[in-house]
């Protein structure tokens, strides 16, 4: 997204985190709400392109969002899993998956919500 879109994510969602595409500068909101980035860098450009900066979160938040998730863990290949329901993704993992790496997966992997 360009600079204007992360700006009115932020604008939106004070809570979001983003990372500018070209060379991964780090840009949030502090408590007043004011755009802070990492030390060394001075100015951001209109044209620059960045991506939002997803915080993953235990099986119970993921579970109790209600919204669509995700889960990325070592025993899972990359990009496997995308966003859907919990009860779908939950049978796609136990078709794929014995019930000790199953577990696994469930206590220990990292778990996304979607917007």
């Amino acid at each position: 997204m360009k600079t204007w879109q992360m700006i009115k994510e932020l604008t939106e969602n004070p809570h979001k985190e983003f990372v500018r595409e070209l060379d991964g500068l780090h840009i949030k909101t502090n408590k007043d709400g004011e755009l802070i980035w990492d030390n060394g860098y001075q100015f951001i450009r209109l044209g620059h392109t960045w991506k939002e900066v997803k915080k993953a979160v235990d099986f119970m938040t993921a579970l109790n969002s209600r919204k669509f998730v995700k889960v990325e863990h070592d025993l899972i290949k990359p990009n496997y899993i995308k966003y859907e329901r919990l009860d779908l993704l939950m049978l796609k993992l136990a078709e794929s998956f014995t019930n000790a790496d199953f577990t696994e997966i469930i206590e220990d992997g990292k778990w996304y919500i979607e917007d």
